[in-house]
């Protein structure tokens, strides 16, 4: 005969696993915001490398000179730090099913846009002198692994009835024949 549909349970077990994996998301998205480092520094004095990474809310090198520091919070920090939890509250959204997986890559790549293009001018220039002591390298950790959990654990798309059942007449069809219906019945 016909086809039948399963609904999804909305029991608490299904909303506790949605729960689960919203905060497990959120949470990954809101440390790599926090803590994960926009750019490298590579820098060559003499026959030395030095590594020098830079985030929003530390820097540090890796040579014998200077270790990891955390920088002054409204060291004018702060409005970039909002842009960097912009995608972090989006992707939570996303899997509360209140927004799309487009909406939601695009404002991931809006969140890391803004530090790229002045990464890459600067990467650029320093490519272009001709002995350069130092390049910098944008590091978008972040969007990385933001479109990489979007694409790895998308939500279920719903299913839509007109696709899976098809009507036996036509609306007007039967508009019509019950507007006879009651003009005989008169």
């Amino acid at each position: 005969m016909g086809e039948t549909r399963r609904e999804p349970a909305e029991d608490g077990e299904s909303k506790q696993v949605g729960s689960r994996r919203t905060l497990l998301w959120g949470t990954i998205m809101a440390i790599l915001a926090l803590a994960a480092p926009i750019s490298l520094i590579i820098s060559r004095i003499g026959y030395e490398t030095n590594y020098y990474f830079i985030a929003l809310l530390w820097d540090g090198a890796l040579d014998s000179f200077r270790l990891f520091r955390i920088n002054h919070f409204f060291d004018g920090v702060l409005p970039f730090l909002c842009l960097r939890l912009v995608p972090v509250l989006q992707m939570i959204r996303y899997y509360r099913g209140n927004s799309t997986r487009k909406v939601t890559a695009l404002i991931i790549l809006i969140g890391d846009g803004v530090y790229l293009p002045g990464n890459i001018v600067a990467l650029i220039t320093s490519l272009s002198l001709s002995f350069p002591d130092w390049f910098l390298i944008p590091l978008p950790i972040q969007m990385i692994v933001g479109l990489l959990i979007l694409w790895r654990a998308p939500l279920p798309e719903p299913t839509k009835p007109w696709t899976e059942q098809k009507e036996s007449r036509d609306w007007w069809a039967e508009s019509k024949k019950s507007m006879k219906e009651e003009g005989e019945s008169l």
